[in-house]
């Protein structure tokens, strides 16, 4: 495995890059059809099983043949149902509740404001092409002091079960259910999940008796503030705040009588709700585009904190080779503490005539696929595609009320 360590002159020339003229209907975010969810009844399911701890590779019976043919069967609205509706844990109590809920689908298409279809984008350097390759680990290793309270780099997290996640809103943290929920039971670490980021916390002075003046004393003072101004004023450190409840989606959960064995990495997202506000920065959600339409040749971005003691950022970005409805197959490298990583994309928002970045997917990591036996299995790097569905039920998790997801 390489890393690659940026000083922070690098990263400068690294992100600045040239415009070119592109249609515009290629790389804007677009308004989907959301459907509307609403809340039938909540069970209450007793108290919660905890086992086990975050898996480093994702095991499957479905691989990207067999997702593309999943997109091409219809879904009833029964099944509909019953895969958007969800379970909740209440980590305070360790009660479990499943939130039944009723899908519509809107027949609606949202109206989109006119604009001119030739804009410029920023093209990202060719020497950036190079390094995308299946098997190279592609990560720029950014110093935590300057980069963790920039944005996109400021809505990363850390969750104490060793996954990563993105900042939603303040209160709301998006990762994978693998990281709390091995499809039969709670992980272990979730009794007492906290989340965490990189925050500044201001050195306290020493209160130093004051000097005789004199010439000597005048040098001595001026070169200890020469030293003082040299010297960080802050340190970085970790603030954590303890989690209040957690959303599963139905689909991700293997209940008794199921046939299937493996994980249904499609359903492998989950939303984290916290005790208390973790900083302000966070970032919005948006709709997975096709892959002609991701820009920088069909490049995704994300970033998780790395495992050394300074807590330095990971940046990571790499190409989209396939995508299913629901899942993107890439090129970039999983790494421990990286499974949960906000997924996102830079397009153009049309309601603000400016370059926006959006969280589209979430990292999953590593996926191993049974193709049966006597087969050789399959090795793929997967992230989950936020659809419009999940889109809608994600947005139902942080607000109860999609409406404002629908603008409505």
């Amino acid at each position: 495995i390489i890393a690659i360590f940026i000083p922070a002159a690098l990263v400068t020339v690294l992100f600045t890059a040239s415009c070119v003229r592109v249609n515009i209907e290629n790389y804007s975010w677009q308004r989907p059809r959301l459907p509307h969810l609403a809340s039938v009844a909540e069970i209450e399911e007793g108290r919660a099983e905890y086992h086990g701890h975050v898996a480093q590779v994702l095991k499957g019976d479905c691989d990207l043949d067999c997702q593309i043919q999943k997109d091409n069967q219809p879904i009833s609205i029964e099944e509909l149902d019953r895969d958007m509706s969800f379970e909740t844990l209440d980590v305070v109590k360790q009660l479990k509740f499943k939130t039944i809920v009723n899908v519509t689908e809107s027949s609606i298409l949202p109206s989109e404001p006119a604009l001119d279809t030739q804009v410029e984008i920023e093209d990202e350097p060719s020497s950036r092409h190079k390094r995308a390759i299946f098997g190279l680990d592609t990560r720029f290793q950014l110093p935590a002091k300057k980069f963790s309270t920039m944005f996109p780099f400021s809505t990363a997290v850390k969750l104490s079960t060793g996954c990563a996640g993105v900042l939603l809103s303040p209160k709301h943290v998006l990762t994978s259910a693998h990281c709390l929920h091995d499809g039969k039971r709670y992980l272990k670490g979730v009794k007492k999940l906290r989340v965490g980021r990189v925050v500044k916390k201001k050195l306290r002075k020493r209160n130093k008796k004051r000097r005789k003046k004199g010439r000597k004393n005048r040098k001595s003072a001026a070169l200890s503030r020469s030293k003082r101004s040299s010297t960080p004023t802050y340190k970085l450190k970790f603030k954590w705040t303890r989690a209040k409840r957690t959303h599963l989606p139905e689909g991700w959960i293997r209940r008794p009588g199921q046939p299937n064995s493996g994980l249904s990495v499609e359903y492998d997202y989950a939303v984290v709700e916290l005790k208390k506000p973790l900083g302000n920065a966070s970032m919005k959600m948006g709709i997975s585009p096709a892959r002609e339409h991701l820009p920088g040749s069909h490049r995704i971005h994300f970033t998780a904190f790395g495992q050394n003691k300074d807590n330095d950022l990971l940046y990571r970005y790499c190409a989209v080779d396939e995508q299913s409805n629901d899942i993107m197959y890439h090129r970039c490298d999983a790494q421990r503490g990286t499974s949960g990583a906000g997924v996102y994309v830079r397009l153009y928002d049309r309601d603000t005539r400016s370059w926006d970045r959006r969280v589209i997917g979430i990292f999953s990591g590593h996926q191993w696929v049974n193709m049966g036996e006597g087969q050789p299995r399959k090795e793929y790097n997967t992230a989950v595609r936020i659809t419009p569905r999940k889109f809608a039920q994600i947005c139902f998790w942080t607000t109860d009320d999609d409406s404002e997801c629908r603008g409505n």
